[in-house]
């Protein structure tokens, strides 16, 4: 599944033939499928097996006794890391939000990811009583998102400083301006 998982990383789920997947994995085409009905079910599971390893850090978050500012700072640190230390589920992410494939995002959103964002949303409730749950929760994780999305190319901006892209200052920074005094949304 890691050769799947690459190779999706790499070239996106388009990019990529059941041919190709059976080449690398050592397999005939019969063979891929013997495991997997279609392309989008192996997809599919590299992409779980990808974020499984992952949820178990968020979770502990989630059922930790930590104040809710504590839980925030947690989370957006464990999501920078979670997006720094592993490329291929990072660039398989990317893929997925440039494509905005309805069918494959819906899948992600309901098999993979909609567990983390309900927890994210009560996390946001308590955080931003006064803000709709939904929209503080799509901004943290914009915020995480886009700062490593800009990374590469901030490097090269005027006043870029190395220490910008550590994960504790990233987390700080992403944090306080969660916590900032907001606007209130009728």
């Amino acid at each position: 599944m890691s050769l799947a998982i690459s190779l999706f990383a790499k070239k996106g789920y388009n990019g990529v033939s059941i041919r190709e997947l059976a080449i690398a994995a050592n397999l005939s085409v019969a063979g891929i499928y013997h495991y997997f009905p279609d392309k989008q079910s192996l997809y599919q599971e590299a992409v779980k097996q990808c974020f499984s390893n992952k949820a178990f850090s968020f979770s502990s978050i989630w059922q930790s006794d930590a104040p809710p500012k504590d839980k925030l700072r947690l989370f957006v640190h464990s999501l920078l890391k979670v997006m720094l230390d592993d490329k291929d589920f990072h660039n398989l992410l990317q893929h997925e939000l440039l494509l905005a494939d309805e069918v494959r995002l819906k899948l992600l959103a309901d098999n993979i990811f909609r567990d983390e964002f309900n927890e994210l949303l009560k996390l946001s409730s308590q955080l931003f009583p006064q803000q709709p749950a939904y929209l503080m929760a799509i901004s943290i994780l914009s915020l995480v998102f886009s700062h490593l999305e800009l990374q590469p190319l901030g490097r090269f901006l005027p006043d870029y400083q190395t220490k910008y892209e550590t994960i504790d200052m990233l987390t700080e920074h992403i944090v306080s301006l969660l916590l900032e005094k907001s606007i209130t949304i009728d």
